[in-house]
């Protein structure tokens, strides 16, 4: 096992750019590499999503972990989230299995986990569908597989682009989707329960859809946005 340290900055300031480690020639067997990487817990939703950009050419799983607790805590859980994601990643159970993020001795597949409590060493859940599997005394257990692994995303532009993110309030009334819309291009909106919005935002979210990119979900977190009701 080669250990490569590859970024080292404050969760905060994490970028999309730092998600992915430097490209580079390995020196691995055939279908034997597998990547452990360690991110903050604030970026590792985000992180995870932006793992399939990466084109991997085996079934070779990507294993993404953090620690909850830094060293200088009681408790710190850094070191065996470590280990516990090597062991997944060393696992032929993982292989075909794209990105998954593992904490807590949980293992969830990274388009599904989210971050649900700000300092429980438990934080990380998958609403709607659980973890797929667990590490037990050592042992890889996966008995929910994917039946597909994460696609491979190919960038639509070479240029940098900003996407905005709006929750949706009591009583919005469009004012602030107009003012961020001047400087993004694309939204995300987090709508009231089951993807609802107020009646005075569909026309600025009208206007914006004709021009950019505008992607509506529920800020519920779990769930899908409903189209009928």
């Amino acid at each position: 096992m080669a250990v490569v340290a590859f970024r080292h900055c404050a969760s905060p300031d994490a970028a999309w750019s730092q998600c992915s480690p430097p490209r580079g020639p390995r020196k691995t067997r055939p279908g034997s590499a597998v990547y452990v990487t360690f991110y903050p817990p604030e970026r590792q939703f985000d992180c995870g999503l932006r793992r399939p950009l990466l084109p991997l050419a085996s079934d070779a799983p990507v294993v993404v972990t953090g620690a909850m607790r830094n060293p200088s805590l009681a408790g710190e859980d850094g070191p065996a989230n470590i280990l516990t994601a090597i062991r997944v990643a060393a696992s032929d159970r993982a292989r075909g299995m794209g990105c998954l993020v593992v904490m807590n001795d949980q293992i969830h597949a990274a388009r599904w986990v989210q971050k649900a409590h700000t300092a429980s060493t438990a934080a990380f859940t998958s609403p709607g569908q659980g973890p797929l599997g667990q590490v037990t005394d050592g042992r890889v257990d996966i008995p929910a597989r994917l039946r597909q692994r994460s696609p491979v995303f190919r960038a639509v532009s070479p240029r940098d682009v900003r996407v905005g993110l709006v929750t949706i309030t009591l009583g919005d009334d469009g004012v602030l989707i107009d003012a961020i819309g001047e400087h993004v291009d694309g939204l995300v909106v987090a709508a009231l329960g089951a993807g609802h919005v107020p009646a005075d935002t569909v026309t600025a979210l009208a206007k914006l859809a004709a021009r950019m990119p505008v992607v509506l979900a529920s800020r519920t977190g779990a769930g899908p946005v409903h189209h009928q009701t």
